[in-house]
């Protein structure tokens, strides 16, 4: 099992992101679990309480919906044990900082379980929300491995925005899709190819 962290400001397409991405992997013939109810700020020096508890329901084609109760880390580990899909997305809250969750997956997550944070910015709107609320954003960019500006069908963004992603993702690719607009499996392979996973 892999897992998709998706990350980014309200309004990104992160929703948009995580449907094309579970029906990109049912058409390639693979499986997949979707974590129901956006994953919450998890702070790198605070352990998350409770056991961690799946309620797996069946939803398509070799996808899975896994309702999570208590600690997030520990019900991944036993959606690898029980489910074993071979990709399992969630969606994190939209002001989660993705530098904590990883760190949090990092301390108590499963080596074998490779996480890939990704986090989806809105080309339309980040002229204005970095102005207003830049620190949230650099702060989600943060840690992430791609990052995908969304929207571009909508606002191209400018080199200088571009530039700005880039030195707050601190390395991360960087690749400019419209989620609403491209097919499925397109931009699944423009994922794993940012992700470094592509066959």
């Amino acid at each position: 099992m892999k897992i998709l962290l998706l990350g980014g400001f309200p309004g990104s397409g992160k929703t948009a992101v995580l449907n094309r991405v579970i029906r990109a992997i049912a058409r390639l013939e693979g499986t997949s679990a979707v974590i129901e109810g956006e994953i919450g700020p998890m702070e790198a020096d605070s352990a998350p309480g409770g056991e961690g508890r799946i309620a797996v329901e069946p939803l398509f084609r070799g996808c899975a919906c896994c309702k999570l109760s208590g600690d997030p880390v520990q019900a991944v580990g036993r959606i690898a044990d029980e489910v074993n899909p071979d990709w399992l997305v969630a969606e994190m809250t939209g002001l989660a900082m993705m530098d904590g969750v990883c760190a949090a997956f990092r301390r108590g997550g499963r080596p074998d379980i490779p996480v890939h944070p990704v986090c989806v910015v809105d080309a339309a709107r980040f002229g204005v929300l970095s102005g207003v609320v830049g620190p949230v954003l650099e702060g989600q960019l943060r840690g992430a491995e791609l990052v995908l500006v969304n929207k571009a069908d909508v606002v191209r963004p400018t080199g200088e925005q571009l530039d700005l992603i880039a030195r707050w993702a601190d390395g991360a690719r960087v690749r400019t899709v419209s989620a609403g607009k491209t097919e499925d499996t397109v931009l699944w392979q423009i994922i794993l190819e940012g992700i470094g996973e592509a066959q």
